[in-house]
């Protein structure tokens, strides 16, 4: 089937190889203009002052927005080049932003590509498609083996409740399921189950192996298997409920905590993240860390699973077992899971009895499998999927109102705090305030929705002073011994 598409330009911002090779395909087969912007293209020592910025650009963008995730990441609150928009990345972050800006100024796009949203150059890109009111279309990672990559038009598939998925599957379980669909499903599973493929690939070695085993067989009871995400992944920021305040291991001890001695429990670390939960002595013969195991290994020896908002929850559930969700994933709530999300810890318990005896409509799962794994993935040579997108994504887009601050209305309250936070610290350097008052004055006037979220930042500012007087003592110790 031929489609016509209406807005013929595309504006492809990349900072992945593969993803644009895969964009730049589906541009040229689908007959549209495109032009790629590449971060690895840009002069990395170019720089722009900030009154230059504002003069010839004006449009506020709040560059503190969009390096709050990576201040996190690195636990830097309380690191100048980190916080003061003068100093640091600051003044390349200008140049990019003016480099971009131009760029939709010449070419005008009625499309621009947003890879992993939230990574400064992407958040850029979304602030300029804002500011002169270009569709975004969001690049995510494929969630199997084989595929391409995730085109979304409302959002990163990881926001809950507003991404494609929850926004039109209700409809699609409203059309007839086909033979040839369920065939597709069926051999994809099949191909996906017989070669243990997944999102990340990990060989089982085999000491691991064993001591998984031993551990499962040691008694009767059944065990629930925690699959561990990145600590400061984007996924974990929208779906980590509110009483935890976006502390990632609080939720996973309080897993620890409330999982019932009649339960076992199997951690799985993720590879790019080696966050180790403390397990008292108590909880030893209840727990197992496992790294080198491959997931459908550890999923098929394990009772039930439990996630945040993993891909392991999904693995999980293609594999037929029950899965218990702590977020608001993009396959959750929809009957191929059991619920954890607005509920307390302590409900826990019933749940995991729950999952023993709970089963799932087959054909249920199938279609919506089918779903998630052919309507909402890209697969290659598909440039004619790619056309019907461009024609139906404006009547989907997310309702992004703060162009300044990408994504900010729908960041969690404490991620809206943190922003306001070092919006208010640079206010204080404008004023000529010394870096440490800012700091000072900010953790005094900012309001906190608890003592702990208020104290966990003097903490870090705290232990980031002694991480850097640390640093100084052992640069002058080298010189001394010189």
């Amino acid at each position: 089937m031929e489609y016509a598409v209406p807005m013929s330009k595309l504006l492809i911002v990349e900072d992945t190889k593969e993803f644009e090779n895969t964009l730049v395909s589906y541009a040229k087969h689908s007959g549209v203009v495109f032009r790629v912007i590449r971060s690895r293209d840009f002069d990395k020592k170019r720089r722009l002052a900030k009154n230059i910025y504002e003069r010839k650009y004006g449009d506020g963008l709040c560059f503190e927005a969009l390096m709050s995730g990576r201040i996190i990441a690195k636990g830097a609150f309380g690191v100048r080049r980190y916080l003061d928009t003068r100093k640091g990345l600051y003044p390349h972050l200008r140049y990019l932003a003016a480099e971009i800006d131009d760029q939709f100024k010449q070419f005008q796009p009625d499309f621009v590509t947003i890879n992993n949203g939230f990574t400064p150059i992407a958040q850029i890109a979304l602030a300029k498609a804002l500011k002169y009111q270009v569709q975004p279309l969001f690049i995510e990672a494929p969630i199997t083996p084989g595929a391409s990559l995730i085109i979304d038009p409302c959002c990163p598939y990881f926001m809950p409740s507003v991404n494609w998925v929850d926004a039109t599957w209700q409809g699609y379980m409203q059309n007839p399921f086909s033979a040839d669909q369920q065939r597709q499903v069926d051999q994809l599973l099949q191909t996906w189950r017989d070669e243990k493929k997944t999102k990340i690939h990990i060989k089982s070695s085999q000491g691991e192996m064993d001591a998984l085993r031993d551990f499962i067989s040691g008694d009767a009871r059944p065990v629930l298997l925690l699959g561990m995400q990145v600590v400061t992944d984007m996924s974990v920021v929208f779906n980590l409920p509110d009483t935890y305040e976006q502390d990632y291991t609080a939720w996973v001890k309080d897993v620890i905590y409330h999982l019932p001695s009649d339960w076992k429990l199997v951690i799985k670390r993720h590879p790019k993240c080696w966050f180790s939960p403390k397990i008292t002595d108590a909880r030893k013969q209840d727990v197992l860390v496992v790294d080198a195991v491959n997931v459908h290994d550890v999923i098929n020896m394990t009772d039930a699973t439990m996630v945040l908002c993993s891909n392991i929850g999904l693995e999980s559930i293609m594999l037929g077992k029950p899965t218990i969700l702590g977020g608001l994933p993009f396959y959750g709530r929809k009957g191929l899971s059991l619920e954890m999300h607005g509920r307390p810890m302590s409900d826990l318990p019933a749940v995991l009895q729950a999952s023993l005896l709970w089963s799932f409509d087959h054909e249920r799962r199938q279609r919506l499998l089918y779903y998630f794994l052919f309507e909402y993935q890209f697969w290659p040579d598909q440039s004619d999927k790619f056309k019907a997108l461009l024609i139906d994504a404006r009547p989907f887009a997310m309702d992004l109102k703060d162009s300044r601050r990408p994504f900010f209305e729908f960041y969690p309250l404490p991620r809206q705090r943190f922003i306001e936070l070092l919006e208010s610290y640079n206010q204080f350097r404008v004023q000529g305030e010394s870096h440490r008052q800012s700091l000072k004055k900010v953790l005094a006037k900012s309001e906190f929705s608890s003592f702990k979220e208020k104290f966990g930042w003097e903490k870090v500012a705290r232990t980031t002073y002694q991480r850097r007087l640390r640093k100084l003592k052992q640069s002058w110790h080298k010189r001394l011994r010189r």
